[in-house]
C-alpha cells in the first residue's frame, strides 16, 4: 500500500485523521494567506522587477495559488501527504516569484513560514526536513538580485526559529502518531477481545451473530455457498452433575481445539451456547462438511475422555444457505435438524438398551 495515501488500518487511520484536519482548516490558511497576500500587494507592489506587467503576473500567480484548494476541496482522493507536499512547493515558488516582483525589501518571505507549518504538520520527519532546508534556502532567494538591500543577519536568525519551530511540529506530531497508533491498538485489542470465548479460545455469540449477519446477506449476492454447521455437548448438563463442571469446562475447550484442528483458515468457528457450537464454512459441499463434523467428534472421543472411561458424543445438524433466506432463517434450518438428529440419536440408544445393548436410555439436553 502506498504509505502516502491514506489507506487503512492502524497506520492508515493515523494519517486519514492528520490529513483530514487539513482538510477542514485548510481554506482558512488560504484564505489568510489571501488576505495577507492583498495586503502586502497594496503596501509593496508587483512592479519593482518588471513594472506594470508585475501585476498581471501577480494576478495570475493568485489564480493558479487558489484554483489548488478549490481543486482538492472537490476532489477528496487528492489528500494524500505526495499531494499536499507538491502543493507546499507549489507555494514556495510563488512565494519567491512575489518577492522578486515587490522586491528585495517586500515581507513577502514571510508567508514562507506558513508553507513551513503546513508541510511539517503533514509530512514525515525526512521530508519535513527537506522542505524545511529547501524553504530556508528559497527564502535568502533576494540574494540573487538585490544583495545590497537584503538584511542578511535578520534573515538568518529568522530562518534558525523557522528550522526551531519545524523541528518542534515535527516531533509533536510524531508523538500524537504513536500515541493514536497505541490508542488504535488498545482499541483494537479490546474490540478483538469482546469478541473471544474465554474458555474455549473461540470467537463468541456476539461475533457469531455480526458475522452471520454479514455473510449472509454477501454471500447471497455474490452466490457463494454458506454453510452452517451447529454442535452441541451430548447430555451435558448430565456430566457436570455427574463429574463435576471441571470436567465439563474440559469438555467445552476439548470441543473448541477440535474445532481449531478441523477447520480450513477461511472458516470461523463460534462458541454460541453453553455447550453449543457453531461453524460457518464458505464454499464447503454437505460431505465436506460432514467430514469436519465427524473429525471434531472423533478428536473430541480422543481428548476428553470422562473420568468413567467413557467419551463424551456431539449431536450436529447443518443448513446451507439458500436464495431468499435470511440470517434469521439459515440459522433455523441448522436449528431444527441439529435437534431432529438429537431425536433419533435418542430413539436410537433407547433400541439399543431394548435389545441387550451397553448403551443404556439417557435423558435428552
Amino acid at each position: 500500500m502506498d504509505k502516502d495515501a491514506p489507506g487503512i488500518g492502524v497506520t492508515g487511520d493515523v494519517t486519514a485523521h492528520e490529513l483530514g484536519l487539513v482538510r477542514d482548516l485548510g481554506p482558512a490558511l488560504w484564505i489568510g494567506a489571501g488576505l495577507l497576500a492583498v495586503v502586502l500587494a497594496a503596501m509593496y507592489p508587483p512592479t519593482h522587477a518588471i513594472g506594470s506587467i508585475g501585476w498581471a503576473v501577480a494576478a495570475m500567480l493568485a489564480v493558479a495559488s487558489m484554483s489548488i484548494p478549490a481543486w482538492q476541496r472537490s476532489h477528496p482522493e487528492a489528500f494524500t501527504r505526495r499531494i499536499l507536499l507538491v502543493q507546499a512547493w507549489i507555494s514556495v515558488v510563488v512565494i519567491v516569484l512575489a518577492q522578486w516582483l515587490a522586491g528585495p525589501k517586500a515581507p513577502w518571505g514571510q508567508l514562507l513560514l506558513l508553507s513551513l507549518v503546513a508541510a511539517a504538520f503533514t509530512q514525515p520527519p525526512r521530508r519535513a526536513a527537506g522542505f524545511a532546508v529547501g524553504t530556508v534556502l528559497a527564502a535568502f532567494a533576494p540574494l540573487l538580485y538585490g544583495a545590497a538591500h537584503f538584511p542578511v543577519m535578520l534573515w538568518v536568525i529568522e530562518a534558525s526559529v523557522w528550522l526551531l519551530v519545524t523541528v518542534i511540529i515535527v516531533a509533536l506530531v510524531d508523538r500524537l502518531h504513536l500515541r493514536r497508533v497505541d490508542l488504535s491498538i488498545a482499541e483494537e485489542s479490546a474490540r478483538h477481545q469482546a469478541r473471544i470465548d474465554e474458555l474455549t479460545g473461540l470467537l463468541n455469540r456476539r461475533a457469531f451473530e455480526e458475522a452471520l449477519a454479514q455473510i449472509v446477506p454477501e454471500d447471497d449476492r455474490r452466490e457463494r455457498r454458506a454453510t452452517l454447521l451447529l454442535l452441541d455437548l451430548d447430555r451435558f448438563k448430565l456430566i457436570n452433575d455427574r463429574y463435576g463442571h471441571l470436567a465439563g469446562d474440559a469438555c467445552l475447550r476439548a470441543v473448541g481445539d477440535a474445532l481449531r484442528g478441523s477447520v480450513r483458515e477461511l472458516d470461523r468457528c463460534f462458541r454460541w451456547g453453553g455447550d453449543e457450537f457453531a461453524v460457518l464454512l464458505l464454499d464447503s459441499t454437505d460431505e465436506e462438511t460432514a467430514a469436519v463434523a465427524a473429525r471434531v467428534v472423533e478428536r473430541v472421543r480422543d481428548s476428553a475422555p470422562l473420568p468413567d472411561g467413557s467419551a463424551p458424543t456431539l449431536g450436529r445438524g447443518q443448513a446451507t444457505l439458500q436464495s431468499g433466506m435470511d440470517a434469521h432463517d439459515l440459522l433455523g434450518a441448522a436449528d431444527r435438524e441439529l435437534l431432529r438428529n438429537k431425536a433419533n440419536d435418542a430413539r436410537e440408544r433407547g433400541v439399543r438398551s431394548l435389545t441387550g445393548g451397553r448403551f443404556a436410555v439417557q435423558p435428552v439436553d
